[in-house]
């Protein structure tokens, strides 16, 4: 058992330098002498394991289930943008409780500076005891205090003050940059 444990780290090891390489193109295979030589001779070969590739969603949603089965309960919404869907796994913090609470309504979005795309409830989320800055990424669905928008990050942003976050898309990142042409767009809770 011991045996295969290094084994694993000696390959973990090996993999890291040929991944990290010099800079210099391809590693030769002198540069790997000493982990060879490192491993007993009777040693068997070991083959790569089939694991399959997981997409950013499949991650997000095996976090997602994660995190209830630790008993946190997670708030999720959706986008209903002509007849197709975004989910949104909201924050925990009482805006984005608010925003929960006032389920469902419709928004119309348009594209801002090429990089979100934004909405205008009917009225603003309360500030107090939310995270008042944000680093957005794709995927971000945000609430910006000044304006009292929100807005869907589908392109990365720098950190903004003033940027209240309020979820992640789990699920329909590919629909943001169309929200702008969809009209009313339906948001509702996912019970």
């Amino acid at each position: 058992m011991r045996k295969n444990i290094l084994i694993c780290i000696w390959s973990l090891f090996a993999l890291s330098l040929a991944g990290c390489g010099t800079g210099h193109g391809t590693p030769q295979e002198s540069d790997f002498s000493g982990i060879t030589q490192a491993l007993p001779e009777d040693s068997e070969e070991m083959e790569p394991a089939d694991i399959p590739a997981r997409t950013p969603e499949q991650a997000s949603q095996e976090k997602t289930e994660q995190e209830d089965s630790e008993g946190n309960e997670v708030k999720r919404i959706r986008f209903l943008v002509d007849g197709q869907e975004i989910i949104v796994s909201l924050e925990d913090h009482p805006a984005a409780d608010a925003l929960y609470a006032r389920l469902p309504m419709e928004l119309t979005f348009e594209d801002y500076n090429g990089t979100e795309k934004i909405a205008y409830p009917d009225e603003g989320l309360p500030a107090k005891g939310a995270p008042a800055q944000c680093d957005p990424n794709a995927g971000s669905f945000c609430y910006y205090i000044p304006w009292g928008n929100f807005c869907f990050f589908y392109q990365d942003f720098r950190a903004s003050e003033s940027l209240m976050p309020l979820g992640e898309v789990e699920s329909g990142l590919e629909l943001l940059e169309s929200l702008d042409t969809a009209g009313a767009v339906t948001v509702e809770a996912v019970e």
